[in-house]
């Protein structure tokens, strides 16, 4: 039983190259050049493309150029392993003899060992944990034959305060008040008063008969109206420092975990 890419297709897996938003997670290495080997170190071809299941989002098969054809093998990642070192993957079950021609790509075989079947395919010896990627950047997908890892962001809050510099103003104007105070004054009058002469003015002497005036001076009170200033207050500005809690909403951006497994579906190979 062979694995051709429209089984692949088929079980819902696409080429990497064909998914703009996942790309291979940093620390992991890109196999994509590398060369393929055999367990006796000799040369079968090289890696082409990753078959990546976009549910699950983890790396299921490797597409190989076979070296000196124009065939491609697709290898599941838990038969091979990665020689970072040399940057090599070892395929130990597959051979450095030219494989037969077959429709589109087909799995590798070796004399000892059955094809192996599309799905469902253990991507690594533990159980890959696979997340989305935010939407600020492409999903990483991990190429390594014996664990697939995605990193999983989300957008977090950071609030902080910082010192703005202002000033206050103290600004003095002058307004016009009008006042009324009562204030007491005091002046003499002048009333005349007639009456019958006194006996000492009569035993006075003689009286003549003439003009006469008499002066008698008169004193009164009269207002006056000083304005002068005066300190009537004193005026203290102070500065103090006064603490208080605002609520602070913001809009953040959190990937949700969603891994479904696509199986091939019964009676495809």
């Amino acid at each position: 039983m062979t694995t051709t890419r429209e089984t692949l297709a088929a079980a819902g897996m696409r080429p990497l190259r064909d998914l703009p938003d996942f790309e291979v997670a940093e620390g992991d290495p890109d196999i994509r050049g590398w060369t393929v080997v055999d367990a006796a170190g000799q040369p079968i071809g090289r890696v082409r493309e990753l078959y990546v299941a976009p549910q699950s989002m983890d790396v299921r098969f490797i597409e190989v150029d076979v070296g000196g054809t124009a065939e491609q093998l697709l290898l599941p990642v838990e038969r091979t392993s990665v020689d970072a070192a040399r940057q090599l993957l070892v395929a130990p079950e597959v051979n450095s003899q030219p494989v037969a021609p077959a429709q589109g790509a087909t799995i590798a075989t070796s004399a000892t060992a059955a094809p192996a079947p599309v799905a469902p395919v253990a991507a690594a010896a533990s159980t890959p944990v696979t997340v989305p990627a935010p939407a600020s950047a492409p999903a990483p997908i991990t190429s390594a034959a014996d664990t697939t890892r995605v990193t999983r962001s989300e957008e977090e809050l950071a609030v902080g305060t910082r010192t703005v510099n202002g000033e206050v103003g103290i600004h003095k104007t002058v307004d016009t008040e009008h006042v009324a105070q009562p204030v007491t004054t005091t002046r003499e009058t002048v009333s005349v008063e007639r009456q019958a002469p006194s006996e000492s003015a009569v035993a006075g002497g003689p009286v003549q008969v003439g003009e006469g005036e008499i002066r008698i001076p008169v004193v009164e009170e009269r207002i006056v109206v000083e304005k002068r200033p005066v300190v009537v207050e004193e005026i203290v500005v102070r500065t103090h420092q006064v603490t208080e809690e605002q609520i602070v909403e913001a809009d953040l951006k959190k990937e949700r975990v969603e891994v479904e497994r696509t199986d091939v579906p019964p009676g495809r190979s």
